[in-house]
């Protein structure tokens, strides 16, 4: 349940700030990526579980979001990772203010220049370890 629960939060949080919302494999992203701005959500992965009736599980989850680049300007690549940077905080700030969400832990960005599609985009790859509760 905990794990269905952060999925359909981060899908919600993405598709209000405007990015179109993709839940896959890093390698299925070329096929699946039909828009931009765009959020993956690769599947989540259980790290561990503490308590018997009642406790807390964790998950490591890793989020690509990816904008499109193709004609811009490579001096204006930095004014676009800092927007999806702030754009990213928003959505894990969002996402622990969820009731099944006790904090989001250990994140990390990187941004890059390597595209994840045929399409020629930016990407900023975000991990973070999210406690939920049960």
């Amino acid at each position: 349940m905990n794990r269905k629960t952060i999925v359909e939060a981060v899908k919600a949080i993405s598709l209000a700030k405007g990015y179109s919302f993709f839940s896959t494999i890093k390698e299925q992203l070329p096929a699946q990526v039909t828009a931009y701005p765009a959020l993956c959500l690769q599947p989540l992965q259980f790290r561990k579980m503490e308590g018997r009736k009642h406790g807390k599980i964790t998950y490591s989850i890793t989020l690509n979001m990816l904008a499109q680049a193709a004609k811009m300007n490579p001096s204006s690549y930095e004014e676009r990772w800092a927007q999806m940077e702030n754009d990213m905080l928003t959505m894990l700030a969002e996402l622990s203010s969820n009731e099944k969400v006790i904090a989001i832990e250990q994140a990390s960005l990187k941004g890059d220049y390597a595209t994840l599609t045929s399409s020629g985009e930016l990407s900023l790859t975000a991990t973070a370890e999210v406690v939920t509760f049960f």
